[in-house]
């Protein structure tokens, strides 16, 4: 519906109150149609479209095969025993007997039977020594049996020595008789290995008694 002013064909006119039907166009009635249910195509759409989605990344990292017939190489090792120490100014008195090495630093007075014996400089030993090899930087006193004995120069030994090799340098000192003998060594050598074995089958060395001086 709607208002006109103008001229009507038959020369009146009209004042603008007079209503007028417009005809209604099919298709711009198509059209509108059209355009709405686009529009709210485009509006559902919209709506029901998708959020976004972040990309995911895949890492492929290589598996890492162990063959278990490779080894790397070891090395064998060898566990050495620690020798026994007997510190500076320590005095034992008694009888000491053991499969390992003795290193004196104090002073000493017994039987001691070791693998081998060192008298390191400013120690004494005072009994009967026996061991594989002996080795004096200090003072020993008594009976002395071993395969192999080496007095250095601040070494002194006054006594009996049974020995097979004998190594002496400038300086040291050696008061005694001195025996050098394979048989004797021979003879020496099972009495020798029967104490070491006593030390290995006894869990503690004998009792000594310590003196401090």
């Amino acid at each position: 519906m709607g208002r006109w002013w103008g001229t009507r064909q038959d020369g009146t006119r009209n004042d603008g109150r007079s209503e007028i039907e417009k005809p209604i166009d099919n298709n711009e009635l198509g059209v509108a149609s059209l355009r709405s249910e686009t529009s709210s195509a485009v509006e559902v759409d919209e709506l029901h479209k998708p959020a976004a989605v972040n990309e995911s990344i895949s890492i492929s990292t290589e598996k890492i095969t162990v063959n278990s017939s490779t080894r790397m190489p070891v090395q064998a090792t060898t566990s050495s025993s620690e020798p026994t120490v007997i510190r500076a100014g320590l005095h034992l008195e008694g009888n000491i007997r053991t499969a390992n090495d003795v290193l004196l630093e104090g002073s000493v007075r017994g039987e001691v039977s070791a693998n081998s014996i060192t008298i390191s400089a400013g120690a004494s030993l005072s009994g009967i020594v026996s061991a594989t090899t002996i080795v004096v930087d200090g003072v020993v006193e008594g009976v002395i049996r071993c395969l192999k004995l080496q007095v250095n120069t601040t070494g002194s030994i006054s006594g009996e020595i049974h020995h097979s090799i004998l190594v002496v340098e400038a300086g040291a000192i050696i008061e005694g008789t001195v025996f050098r003998s394979d048989r004797m060594i021979e003879a020496m050598a099972p009495t020798f290995d029967e104490r070491i074995e006593e030390a290995q089958m006894t869990s503690s060395p004998e009792a000594y008694t310590v003196i401090n001086p």
